[in-house]
């Protein structure tokens, strides 16, 4: 099996887990797994490439835009932004860190409990978070 096989099959299971996790939180839940500057690893199927494209880039945005209004305010810019929720009408949208340089962003439909969704979250990133880690890219990839 070379290094390009094992990778993929690697992305493959950890769709399989963002699958069981989005089928465990259900209200239309989706999840991404996006490394932090904003190329997408693994996604559930339920969002099509766009839409994974999308997340992936909008998750790395989002963390840069607390990265600096925590920076702003004071805050430590060496330490790493944990969480971030967004609450709207219509869905919530969690971001964590999920291994080193990965990010979990997670989308769900109104009616999903909060301290659920993050409570599962931070049990599938103590769990597999070294399998979630993204690499550093060599200049010019």
């Amino acid at each position: 099996m070379t290094s390009q096989d094992f990778a993929t099959t690697r992305l493959q299971d950890l769709t399989w887990l963002l699958e069981q996790f989005a089928a465990e939180i259900q209200h239309s839940t989706r999840a991404a797994l996006v490394s932090r500057d904003g190329l997408v690893r693994c996604a559930t199927k339920s969002l099509d490439r766009e839409d994974r494209e999308r997340v992936a880039a909008a998750s790395s945005t989002v963390l840069s835009g607390c990265r600096a209004l925590a920076e702003a305010y004071g805050s430590d810019s060496t330490r790493e932004t944990r969480q971030i929720v967004i609450e709207r009408h219509d869905c919530m949208i969690y971001t964590m860190a999920a291994g080193q340089g990965s990010l979990l962003t997670v989308l769900t439909g109104p009616g999903a409990d909060p301290g659920i969704v993050s409570h599962t979250m931070c049990l599938l990133v103590q769990q597999v978070g070294r399998h979630l880690a993204t690499p550093d890219r060599a200049e010019g990839e």
